[in-house]
């Protein structure tokens, strides 16, 4: 191959990694599943416990999705951290506890598909399973100002921050 052939096909290869790179930034890596909706961009997050909890309006795509990322920071020892999916008359359809120990993307695989209707409200809530006793142990769920990413996904603070947006990627089935 000669030179700028292969110059051509190195520039070739950084743009493709480059352009993948930005198409998965933000996400968890290793996903077996496609995006249905997401918002990747983290800024700073609020605290959450037992009896402050968070939560997150989101309009599916697809009719079946398969699992639920979100970007969550730990302090110290917060307890178990306690997500739920629910429609909008409040029935929770999905619910996961898990003990999270380092912050970053929190991946909730479901066990079997989960059915909704696209184009409705869902809420994605989260809290621990105790109170906070002190700021040295907390979960924030993290998130940032992105007034653009889908307005009527509101939040518990859109009263305050309307613009602010959690992190999260909600997984479709194939």
């Amino acid at each position: 191959m000669k030179a700028g052939a292969a110059r051509s096909w190195t520039l070739l290869l950084v743009c493709l990694g480059a352009v993948l790179a930005l198409a998965v930034r933000g996400q968890p890596a290793d996903v077996p599943w496609p995006v249905d909706v997401a918002q990747t961009q983290v800024g700073y997050g609020f605290r959450f416990d037992q009896s402050v909890p968070r939560w997150q309006v989101f309009y599916p795509v697809h009719d079946s999705l398969r699992a639920l990322a979100l970007h969550v920071g730990v302090v110290g020892d917060p307890g178990k951290l306690i997500v739920e999916i629910r429609d909008a008359e409040d029935a929770v359809l999905v619910r996961f506890v898990r003990a999270v120990r380092a912050s970053g993307w929190v991946y909730l695989p479901f066990d079997a598909p989960l059915r909704v209707h696209p184009g409705r409200p869902y809420r994605i809530y989260v809290y621990a399973d105790r109170p906070s006793p002190n700021p040295k142990q907390r979960f924030f769920w993290s998130g940032a100002f992105v007034p653009d990413f889908c307005p009527p996904c509101t939040t518990d603070v859109s009263g305050g921050r309307p613009g602010f947006r959690y992190a999260f990627v909600v997984y479709a089935s194939r």
